[in-house]
This record gives C-alpha cells, structure tokens and sequence, in this order.
C-alpha cells in the first residue's frame, strides 16, 4: 500500500472509544438475492472472539436470472461465443477458479435466452395465439450449452463431495490436537519444551481447513478454553508470553491493514468475502498484550464496520434503482389496464391502441428489474395485461369476420332473388320486388361496410 492509499484511508478511518461490549454487524451474502439478511454478533472485548460467519459457497443453480457482480463482462457477446467461452473454461477442473467466470457466462447466455423468448411469445401473440398455447422449441445452442455447464456442475458436485470428506478428515485433526492440548497441560516437561509443542500445535491448528459447520462453535470453545487453560496451568514466564504476545499483536496490525485496503476495493462483493476470511483469520490469531487490546480491536472493528456501511450503502442504491423499476413497470400496467377499460370497437381503433401496446411492451423491455420479490408479481400482472387485450382484439376481429361472413351469404342471397327476378313478366311485382331488396342492400350494408371495409388477417 502506497503513501496516497494509506492517507486515504486515515480519512475514511476515525476510531472511536471502545465499550466493554461491542455490536459488530456483518452482512452475510447469498448469491441467490439482491436483499440481505443481518446478523449481529455481540464480541467480548477480550481476546476470545467467537465470531460466527458463513462460508462462501459457490454460484448457486437455481437463480438463473439474478444479476451477479463479477470481474468478468460478457454483456456484448452473443449465444454461440459465450458457448464457445464456456466449453473452454470447464476444461479446467478448479471449480473455484472458475466459478465467478463460469456464473457471468451464465447469466449472459440465460439473459439472450429469455429476451428471445419475450420476442417469440409476443410475435405469437400478435398472430393471434394464445399465451398458453405457445411452446419453445429449444435450439441445438441452448442444447449445446446445457452440455457444457453440465460439465461444470459435476465437476462441482465433486468438488462439494471431496470438501465435506475433506471437512470431515479436518475435523479429526483438530479434535486430535485438542487432546494433545489436553496431554500438554498435563505433561511434567520442561517450559521451554513444552511451550515449542503449544506453539507448534497452535500451527498446526492454523493450516488444517474448514470443518462441517455444525462443529465450529463447540470446536472454537474447546480449543480457546485449552488455549487459556495452557497459560494458566504451565505460567509461561513473562517473557515467553510477552514475546508470544507481540507476535500475535504484529499479525493483528498486518490483518488491520489489510482490511482497511479493502476500503479502496472497486468490487463490494469481492471486499466483503475478503471481510470475511479475515474475520476467519483473525480468530485464528491469539492475545494481543493487555494495553493494545482495546485499540486493536477497535481499529480491525472500525475497519469492519466502515466496510459494512459501503456494502449497506451500495445495496440499499441497488433497492432504489429496483424500487423505480417497479414503480415505471406498475405505470406501464395500469397504462395497459386504462386501454382495457376503453370501448374499442373499430378496426382503427383497435390498430391504434395495438400500436401503443406494443410501443408499452418495448419501454417495459427497457426497464430494468425490480426486487426479487416484486419481480414476478409485476411481470404476471404485466402478462395478463397483455394477454387480456390481445385475446379481446382477437375476440373483436373473429366475431367481424363472422358478421362478414353473414353479410356476404345475405348479400349472395339477395342477388339470387333479383336475378330470379329478371324474366318476370310482371313488371310492377318485379319492380316492387326489386326495389324491397335495394332497399334491404343499402339501409344495411351500406352502413356496415363503411366500418366493416374488409376482412382482416390474424394480424389486423
């Protein structure tokens, strides 16, 4: 970290005095919503920090279209070079390398998907189909990128399946070193070395990973409790333990700077998972001398907190933006429902309001999404919109073509009678006759033909 970077961080950073007891909020992530859930972890000023945080799991399946933050920007490629990207990185089998990329291909490809699809049920429904009667037919690219991301989900069920035999083999290892700890405290050997076997525990301890999650608690309890338990039993001299100490308060300050350069990090969701591996660390570290306790803690807590408020802040810009989608979509709505109300019963009329409909449809693809849990609520009341005028504009235009239909088998009709009417000899009852049925002609067709002036397609 530069001159510059470390100033602008003192900027940011203004500690304050610490309480005996402090509040530290962490917002976990899922990857699965835009909205987050709070937790608030109440930590003891003393050493003992017992801080439960989620692990980070890779991109979730079932959200296909939420918007994911990632370094990688496929946005301007198309179906076919995203598939080709994507048959190329599941070549590589770390799936955690490759996770953020994979997920952005993702997101991409499903995005094109669903705008084709949009595309496909309006022009079926412009042509006089009904909604539930449309089917997809899936294309060999959409088959083609199955097969590939299929590649990438089994690599991940592997990897997922190894990681809890891993944890399980972890877990193993810590409980083992938990009873040596025991054995350590009971062992008659020398301080000298027996304090070179607590720290080479302690080590130990630090390199063996994850374990399942339903153990950590207790684990961390059992392991701080031996920890205390060492010192107290074997009374390390001071020196030892004054030595001991400022080397967990060196790593404490380095693991304070480190956190306070994520206060410059572009990327939220990349500085709050680095957040929270160094939360992970910083529990893996012991005591700190007494003096330096307070203010340790409270700069890698300022820290944590200035952190937390970027993250609220940007995702609470994100609900805004969300919020005005919603509403923009809810005017597009009821724009759609005032058309609906209105008594539209000429093909003029019909083809203006179908224009701004479709005019409505292609602001609403515009618009960008609203909350999750708003997201298919407007788009249902979108749909049904459009489908209740689309159907009624069908409705108007089949039962035209029916009264057309009528009109031209009477008008037929009529013109078989005056022509039966033609080598009659009586003159006057023909005359009458004829007259009857031009009359009939223009007092009813006439005026129907200036609304009704032709027959329309299914596109009218």
């Amino acid at each position: 970290m530069n001159n510059n970077e470390r100033n602008e961080i003192v900027k940011l950073i203004q500690p304050n005095i610490l309480p005996n007891t402090v509040q530290i909020e962490v917002k976990v992530t899922d990857d699965e919503k835009l909205v987050e859930e709070k937790e608030t972890f109440e930590v003891e000023v003393s050493e003992d920090i017992n801080m439960s945080l989620e692990n980070l799991d890779l991109v979730s399946d079932d959200d296909e279209n939420e918007e994911i933050e990632t370094e990688y920007d496929f946005s301007s490629l198309n179906k076919l070079q995203l598939i080709e990207i994507l048959e190329e990185t599941v070549q590589d089998t770390d799936v955690i390398k490759i996770k953020d990329k994979v997920a952005s291909i993702k997101f991409n490809f499903l995005r094109i998907c669903k705008e084709e699809r949009d595309r496909e049920m309006e022009q079926f429904i412009l042509d006089g189909g009904e909604k539930e009667n449309y089917e997809h037919v899936e294309d060999p690219l959409e088959i083609r990128f199955r097969a590939a991301f299929n590649i990438f989900k089994d690599n991940k069920a592997k990897y997922n399946e190894a990681l809890e035999e891993q944890k399980v083999q972890n877990l193993q290892q810590k409980n083992a070193i938990l009873e040596e700890l025991k054995q350590l405290i009971n062992s008659e050997e020398t301080l000298k070395k027996t304090y070179d076997e607590f720290r080479a525990l302690q080590d130990k301890w630090k390199e063996i990973g994850q374990v399942p999650a339903a153990e950590i608690t207790n684990l961390w309890n059992n392991y701080h409790f031996l920890i205390e338990k060492f010192y107290d039993k074997v009374k390390i001299n001071r020196e030892l333990r004054d030595l001991d100490l400022k080397k967990n308060l060196e790593a404490k300050i380095e693991l304070c700077e480190r956190t306070e350069e994520l206060l410059l990090e572009k990327s939220v969701t990349k500085a709050f998972k680095l957040l929270q591996k160094y939360h992970d660390e910083w529990k893996e570290i012991g005591p700190v001398p007494q003096e330096k306790k307070d203010e340790i803690w409270e700069r890698f807590k300022n820290a944590t907190d200035k952190i937390n408020q970027i993250r609220r802040d940007h995702y609470s810009k994100i609900q805004d933006e969300q919020q005005a989608n919603y509403d923009a979509k809810v005017a597009i709505c009821e724009k759609i429902e005032e058309l609906l109300s209105e008594n539209i019963n000429s093909i003029g009329a019909w083809q203006k309001k179908s224009t701004e409909v479709n005019e409505l449809f292609k602001l609403w693809k515009t618009i960008g999404p609203a909350q999750k849990k708003q997201n298919d609520e407007i788009w249902n009341r979108f749909k049904g919109s459009m489908d209740t005028f689309f159907i009624s504009k069908k409705e108007f235009f089949s039962k035209l073509k029916e009264q057309q239909i009528e009109n031209y088998n009477r008008k037929l009709q009529l013109c078989i009678e005056a022509e039966a009417l033609v080598d009659s000899k009586e003159w006057k009852k023909a005359t009458d006759s004829i007259k009857k049925l031009q009359e009939e002609w223009y007092s009813h067709f006439c005026r129907q033909d200036a609304c009704f002036y032709r027959i329309p397609g299914s596109s009218a």
